[in-house]
């Protein structure tokens, strides 16, 4: 490619900018170029501190209308994942955590402080760490059930959704 642009559009290709970026920033600044050379406004920009992305002082208007349609666009992609029961709030999440943390709590304190000593008080080593590993057995299989059951219950709760957005659709065709 040349050094020099044609065109206002190849200049503002090659510098990565809009043609109306390129007109603004001659209007604003005095000291803009007024040759259609790539490297003179490459030097400009690079002076100016313009076009550089992150916070920064001046950011063009359609930037700023650029970055708040890809927060807004990110914001609606969210609610409808949110009504359509495919995110789960976090608090949720949390609490059933809690609820599983503590339930295993039980169940490990159970097993191993009430249950087992008597089961294992006149056994040999080998029949207490089977009997270890039994008990370890069933308390992976009580949390895999919990989980699995939280899951049936968060995919219900999707499907209950999705009937109820079906529902209102068919209410606008009346």
């Amino acid at each position: 490619m040349s050094d020099t642009a044609k065109t206002w559009d190849e200049l503002a290709a090659a510098l990565k900018v809009s043609r109306q970026t390129l007109a603004s920033w001659r209007n604003k600044h005095e000291d803009a170029p007024d040759t259609m050379r790539v490297a003179d406004w490459a030097a400009f920009r690079k002076k100016r501190g313009l076009g550089i992305v992150g916070n920064r002082v001046g950011k063009d208007r359609e930037e700023i209308l650029a970055d708040k349609a890809a927060a807004e666009t990110r914001l609606i992609r969210i609610k409808i994942a949110k009504e359509e029961r495919k995110l789960i709030p976090a608090d949720q999440v949390e609490n059933f955590h809690l609820f599983a943390a503590s339930r295993l709590k039980s169940a490990i304190y159970q097993l191993f402080a009430t249950e087992l000593p008597p089961k294992t008080a006149n056994s040999d080593l080998a029949d207490v760490r089977k009997a270890n590993r039994d008990a370890c057995d069933t308390l992976c299989m009580s949390m895999q059930a919990t989980f699995d059951q939280w899951r049936e219950e968060q995919e219900a709760a999707r499907a209950a959704a999705a009937t109820v957005g079906d529902d209102d659709d068919d209410d606008d065709g009346v």
